[in-house]
């Protein structure tokens, strides 16, 4: 079996889930391809996509050609494939005038094409709305979907057409790690919640603690190597999965969230009475400025540099395995849908 998975080449999350769900498929023998190709989709929704070069200059018109015959060689080479992965982010992976979905599909057919995204679409109702009312199709654009989590807005169990195989960390060479010092990382700042950066700065120079402040692009390397030297991570805004939490969590990083809400993905339904959500205590939720002060200082006084990291890391591990090493029995029933082609 052959699979491809299309995806973008900068640093980002879509990128992350590529590379997991190619570790993943190797494991169970399937040979697999990622291409950074992904734009050739959108040049496919161009009508104009072998358009006059009228005004251009040699170079640039030699260039064009150049560029379009490459893009048919792919896109002949799509046939050879058994299933095509899409790694992408919702709604980008949904607008009918940015990836030529459809297209691809009459390519390739009957062969499927499918969308690996962080989590189902049919748990955000929010988002289902928001893309029909823009006249967007949803669910039905892709033969199937995966994802790495079964709650966001909602939980439900996976039930065709959607399976949850989690996330691969443990091949990316994520585990904890010994703190040389106790410091924070304020996560990249996010627009309409400053108030909340500007209250998680104000208590740790407060306290004293040393930190670093992602303020600018930077390269994944170097952001995973702050991951395994950081004690705790500030989250800035609700996540509907958040890779940080998850690489940050492996490397026995602990997270600090405003509100339980702003991991959602995360969330936990107690087994009491009450049915409420919960976090374990990988976590910390501090609400308002006392209370941040207060997690901090107990975190802080609590803190052993080598025992802590693996503390946290047991802990992510114990509620999250699926999260760290993939679902593979999850996956195997999806790769058995390929082999039979049972997508309709």
């Amino acid at each position: 079996m052959r699979i491809l998975i299309l995806t973008r080449i900068d640093d980002a999350s879509p990128k992350v889930l590529a590379f997991s769900l190619r570790n993943m498929l190797e494991r169970q023998g399937v040979k697999v391809d990622v291409s950074f190709r992904i734009n050739i989709l959108k040049r496919m929704n161009h009508h104009n996509y072998l358009s006059s070069s009228l005004g251009l200059t040699y170079l640039k018109i030699k260039n064009k050609l150049q560029s379009i015959i490459g893009d048919f060689k792919f896109i002949r080479d799509l046939k050879t494939y058994d299933a095509i992965i899409i790694s992408e982010c919702t709604p980008n992976s949904f607008w009918l005038d940015y990836y030529a979905i459809e297209k691809l599909k009459k390519i390739i057919s009957p062969k499927p094409v499918i969308l690996y995204e962080v989590y189902f679409l049919g748990n955000t109702p929010y988002q289902i709305d928001k893309l029909i009312g823009q006249g967007n199709p949803t669910i039905e654009r892709y033969d199937w979907h995966l994802a790495i989590t079964n709650i966001t807005e909602i939980q439900s169990s996976p039930k065709p057409p959607w399976s949850c195989i989690g996330l691969d960390l443990k091949s990316l060479d994520l585990k904890p790690t010994v703190k040389n010092e106790f410091f924070a990382i304020v996560d990249f700042e996010q627009s309409g919640y400053e108030k909340e950066r500007c209250m998680q700065i104000k208590a740790l120079e407060f306290l004293k603690i040393p930190y670093v402040s992602f303020s600018s692009r930077m390269p994944m390397a170097e952001i995973r190597n702050y991951y395994r030297k950081a004690s705790l991570i500030f989250l800035q805004c609700p996540e509907a999965f958040g890779i940080p939490v998850a690489e940050c969590l492996s490397c026995g990083t602990a997270v600090f969230t405003k509100e339980i809400e702003w991991v959602m993905s995360w969330r936990i339904v107690n087994t009491d009475s009450t049915n409420k959500f919960t976090l374990p205590e990988c976590f910390y939720v501090y609400n308002n400025y006392e209370r941040l002060i207060k997690q901090l200082n107990k975190l802080r006084d609590e803190y052993h540099q080598k025992t802590t990291p693996v503390s946290v890391f047991n802990t992510f591990i114990t509620n999250y395995p699926h999260f760290y090493e993939g679902d593979d029995s999850s996956l195997k029933e999806f790769l058995k849908r390929i082999k039979k082609n049972q997508f309709n």
